[in-house]
């Protein structure tokens, strides 16, 4: 079975939502690449988080993962590499050219080109996770409400005051990484 209808499967059987995933602390694009099958592993951390949710232990997960890349005829990370890891394609013009874009990406804000050239160093830089848990999380779970949003301005201003004379449009990206997720917090308020 595909690990994104096993997990539906067993989501819808007690009730809960990929929402609950998102809520138990799997990232946005985690749970993006899954529902897309551009995947081929998920680290320690992220697999704990689903069994949480599913009620189930850590192994039934990684079970479900095997037996969704053996159906995807995946046996090493590289035969992955052009089946279930992809980047994403330019979409057609359709009317929603972002529809398949990740959730946590301001759609508003960012146009393909931008889109394009993100990379993991700014939205999901693998630096900033360790134990499948993302540093801004365990940063806001550490803070109040009102210092966490402080925290987020700040850096908005940092990578703002800085990008002419370090890192560029990097900074720039950063800047926006930071201001869409404190519109986000905001209107969770």
């Amino acid at each position: 079975m595909i690990f994104k209808d096993w997990i539906s499967k067993r989501l819808k059987e007690i009730g809960k939502t990929w929402h609950d995933l998102t809520k138990a602390g799997v990232g946005g694009q985690t749970l993006h690449n899954i529902q897309h099958n551009q995947f081929y592993s998920l680290k320690e951390g992220t697999t704990q988080k689903i069994a949480m949710v599913l009620k189930v232990c850590q192994g039934d997960v990684i079970n479900a993962l095997q037996e969704h890349r053996r159906e995807m005829g995946l046996t090493t990370p590289e035969e992955a590499i052009g089946k279930a890891v992809k980047k994403p394609e330019k979409p057609e013009d359709d009317g929603n050219p972002f529809s398949e874009l990740p959730d946590d990406i301001d759609t508003d804000a960012v146009g393909w080109d931008v889109f394009k050239e993100m990379n993991d160093s700014v939205y999901h830089p693998t630096h900033y996770t360790q134990g499948g848990v993302e540093c801004i999380e365990a940063i806001k779970a550490s803070m109040t409400p009102e210092s966490f949003l402080g925290f987020l301005k700040g850096n908005v201003l940092k990578y703002l005051w800085r990008y002419e004379k370090k890192n560029g449009v990097e900074d720039l990206k950063k800047a926006r990484w930071y201001l869409d997720r404190l519109t986000k917090e905001r209107e969770r308020a």
